[in-house]
């Protein structure tokens, strides 16, 4: 039975548990990764007959660390993973393998009962309902399981990140850049996920180095992956904006960085707003309608905007409608108490200060 990729927490002599790599088998899963890999001119090493292994290829990574401690040894790869080769039969492929961090070690050490569900022998696994659960296979008093879990449970349950579909640490066969080769000693996988992920947090060093390694600024990535079955994706330069309320000067540099590197404010993915209407929608620092606008967004924009197409004025003037304040307001707020009277003020003021702002820069 084929079970996708598989968590393979391994290890020798009384450190069963001490090594964790993502393990792909059958025939024609294998076959299909290595040519994908072929194509990426990543290096793929064979460790035995039957044992193919990708360490470039970062299924696991223990998120206690920037730089993750990696196995590299090839006579430790095979003792390792020679026993589970024979367990899931054929072929198999495994991914960059890690220690496996401390807190799964002892996890798992404890009582692997207690923290995998529908635990079965190896040779008699039964896959759940549910698809978002990933297996884990190990080891226990000599006898190989397979146990399950939320793959969104692992960072909190174990400190483990996951992605099954692998990304790729630095391209083989070629000297790495300068840029690259930084990113791989920090442990900073290079992809469009971590880059959507470092302007949420308006870090600026590893967003220069993401772009500078060639992360194309205007897909769409998640910051956290494990929302990717239920929120859409977000470009690098709308995550900043929507996560970013003060236009700080990280937040200045970093906005800096993605229109150099070619991000486009006047683009609007599928239904979504445009990073202006973000910024006044949400009555954020009018220092960012300045830069906007500076760097090409339009602030005469039209965007839908309930049952018909609004300019970037109207929403704020909507929205200064809203918090306006009224002679009889604190009969309107009734019952409430005065941070609920300051904040309509305050907003009420925001918003006017986005339409005063706008309207200076040629918005109608």
């Amino acid at each position: 039975m084929e079970l996708g990729t598989i968590l393979s927490v391994a290890g020798l002599g009384l450190n069963v548990y001490k090594t964790v790599s993502g393990v792909h088998h059958g025939q024609s899963k294998v076959d299909a990764l290595v040519a994908s890999l072929r194509k990426r001119d990543a290096v793929i090493e064979r460790i035995a007959e039957q044992i193919l292994h990708a360490p470039q290829m970062q299924v696991v990574r223990d998120n206690t660390t920037q730089r993750q401690q990696l196995v590299t040894e090839a006579r430790q790869l095979r003792d390792v993973l020679e026993p589970v080769s024979k367990v899931l039969g054929g072929p198999i492929l495994s991914s960059a393998m890690i220690l496996t961090p401390q807190l799964m070690q002892q996890a798992l050490a404890r009582d692997p009962w207690e923290v995998l569900d529908a635990v079965r022998p190896a040779d008699r696994v039964k896959r759940p309902t549910n698809p978002d659960m990933v297996p884990i296979l190990f080891e226990d008093r000599g006898s190989r399981y397979v146990g399950w879990q939320l793959a969104g449970a692992l960072p909190a349950l174990f400190n483990l990140d996951y992605d099954s579909l692998g990304t790729m640490s630095t391209a083989a066969n070629r000297p790495m850049s300068s840029a690259a080769a930084e990113l791989d000693r920090l442990g900073v996988p290079i992809n469009i996920h971590s880059l959507v992920a470092a302007c949420r947090f308006a870090n600026t060093e590893v967003v220069r180095l993401l772009l500078g390694a060639g992360v194309d600024c205007r897909k769409e990535g998640w910051a956290d992956l494990d929302r990717r079955d239920v929120d859409p994706g977000r470009t690098p330069i709308e995550e900043l904006v929507i996560s970013r309320k003060a236009f700080d000067a990280a937040t200045r540099h970093v906005a800096d960085l993605l229109v150099k590197a070619g991000a486009d404010l006047n683009v609007r993915v599928g239904i979504r707003l445009f990073p202006l209407c973000y910024v006044v929608d949400l009555g954020y620092d009018t220092a960012w309608i300045e830069w906007l606008v500076a760097h090409g967004a339009n602030p005469s924009q039209k965007h839908p905007y309930g049952d018909r197409d609004a300019s970037m004025v109207e929403i704020a003037r909507e929205s200064m409608e809203y918090y306006k304040p009224r002679s009889n307001l604190r009969s309107w707020l009734k019952g409430r108490n005065e941070a609920d009277i300051r904040f309509c003020e305050e907003q009420y003021s925001r918003f006017a200060a986005v339409e005063q702002t706008l309207l200076r820069l040629g918005g109608r």
